[in-house]
């Protein structure tokens, strides 16, 4: 039995409801009795009718977790639907866990899966957070297909790399922020807009009123935006790292927000984005391009001090080989920081952009505030360099010297 996009939407929101004494065989109109009322009955039998075999799937198995749980539906063939529901207290908290594969409801979810597979055709579904456990647990079993709805990427996530990711579709809400986190290796669609959701992007969950379907069942699409592009940018923040503080403080510093006790920086994001404007946005890059010269000054001080201590002790050939490691191994060290401090504050100004008070000049600015960040990283990028290559001529002088050291002569006079 394959189901279009309406009914993997109501079977992916209808869990919201379910008792928590429901018992395994359960129809779904048992489950619900005011099911067929409350998904407005006209749309079921005279729209799409296939939507009534729904009524008659049973409940073969039941997981359940503080903050997650998954139905495993069957019918006469012992196909399955497998529906996951996930609505943590903490959404941003979270993402963060679900998005680096340490949340343990993501083993428990695809343990679920494996154990009621069944041996007919397998189906999952899921909303937002839901439909990411779906994408996980899925990706250790073989021939899993379905449809998920504003769900997050894993496909960063090693271990869950299963072919089956490919065979689902992931149908993202119209400028949903969160759907636009982490990295998508399943099949994406972009649902066009609705009548509830807004022109700007949204940060918070979607559900089925965020989604519009022709007569045929399916979603009605859209295309993915700028918004998209822009939200995509801001997997990084979810990363930790001394680099990511150190582009966070710029900002919140900035902005008067230092002391605002966010434990996790995305609380703070809405704040910071209604306090900025362009002036202290470019104060925030001052200080940023002023703490990479400092890591700049750190590893030029660190090569130094390696270089003059093998010039003492090495003769002139393997100075140049070390010359050449040291440097090399330098400049990738520079660049990396470089790198990773541009994309931190590139998210950083994607989330200004969005939220910000004009959001319609800013995207405007974009492009001329990351070329001022970028200008005077790269410059002192390339004075490390030369600073280095300056040093060479030196170094083979203080190598030479120490080769030819004149022993002491002692003579002694008789008399």
């Amino acid at each position: 039995m394959k189901l279009n996009d309406k009914e993997y939407l109501r079977l992916a929101s209808f869990m919201d409801t379910v008792p928590n004494d429901v018992q395994t065989g359960s129809t779904i109109c048992g489950m619900l009795p005011d099911y067929e009322k409350d998904m407005d009955t006209r749309s079921v039998t005279e729209e799409t009718p296939a939507d009534s075999r729904l009524l008659d799937l049973k409940l073969a198995a039941r997981w359940s977790a503080p903050e997650a749980a998954g139905y495993a539906f069957t019918n006469e063939n012992d196909d399955r639907w497998i529906i996951f529901v996930y609505k943590p207290d903490d959404l941003l908290e979270n993402l963060k866990t679900l998005l680096s594969g340490e949340n343990p409801l993501m083993k428990q979810a695809a343990q679920f899966l494996r154990a009621n597979r069944g041996s007919g055709a397998c189906f999952v579904t899921g909303f937002g957070l839901g439909g990411t456990l779906a994408l996980y647990a899925a990706g250790f079993a073989e021939d899993v297909y379905g449809v998920v709805f504003d769900a997050p990427g894993i496909g960063q996530l090693s271990e869950a790399q299963g072919t089956s990711q490919a065979q689902i579709r992931n149908i993202l809400a119209h400028n949903s922020m969160i759907s636009a986190l982490g990295n998508h290796s399943e099949r994406l669609q972009f649902a066009g807009p609705s009548d509830v959701t807004a022109s700007g992007p949204q940060l918070g969950h979607a559900d089925c009123h965020w989604y519009r379907t022709d007569s045929s069942g399916d979603i009605i699409t859209g295309h993915s935006g700028e918004a998209f592009g822009l939200l995509s940018k801001l997997n990084i923040l979810f990363e930790e790292g001394s680099r990511l503080d150190e582009v966070s403080a710029a900002f919140l510093r900035v902005a008067g927000l230092q002391d605002s006790g966010a434990g996790e920086l995305f609380h703070a994001v809405l704040p910071l984005s209604e306090r900025m404007d362009p002036g202290r946005i470019r104060e925030a890059l001052t200080q940023i391009a002023a703490q990479y010269d400092r890591h700049v000054q750190a590893i030029w001080r660190n090569w130094k001090s390696d270089m003059n201590s093998h010039a003492r002790k090495l003769g002139q050939e393997e100075l140049g080989a070390a010359f050449l490691e040291h440097s090399e191994s330098a400049m990738q060290e520079a660049s990396a920081l470089l790198e990773e401090l541009y994309r931190i504050t590139e998210a950083f100004l994607c989330v200004l952009i969005l939220y910000g008070q004009d959001g319609s000049r800013m995207p405007d600015l974009l492009e001329e505030l990351l070329t001022s960040l970028a200008e005077p990283m790269t410059a002192r990028l390339e004075w490390l360099s030369l600073q280095m290559t300056g040093e060479l001529d030196g170094l083979m002088e203080m190598s030479l010297n120490a080769a030819f050291v004149w022993p002491d002569l002692h003579f002694d006079f008789k008399e």
